[in-house]
């Protein structure tokens, strides 16, 4: 239970630091994102696939090759942002 406590401190800490204080209780929301979020969130970084795999998981491609194009900042914020909508489908 200790080490599920400290993760989801780590997380809600995190979260706080890319997204501010009053994001902690709700998701992230496009308009939480900033004009260099969503300049890379249109670029094409990630494509999901549509459907899912045989096992039933979402699959997502992330062009790496594209992540020299924004700061290490943005890049989190928009992975956050794509996953946590993508789980909470």
């Amino acid at each position: 239970v200790k080490q599920s406590v400290n993760q989801m401190i780590g997380f809600l800490s995190q979260k706080e630091k890319y997204f501010g204080r009053d994001t902690i209780a709700r998701d992230i929301t496009l308009d939480d994102l900033d004009e260099e979020d969503i300049a890379l969130l249109l670029s094409g970084l990630f494509h999901i696939q549509d459907g899912t795999d045989r096992s039933g998981r979402v699959v997502v491609y992330v062009m790496i090759h594209m992540l020299a194009r924004s700061t290490a900042k943005s890049i989190i914020r928009v992975t956050y942002f794509v996953f946590f909508n993508i789980l909470s489908q």
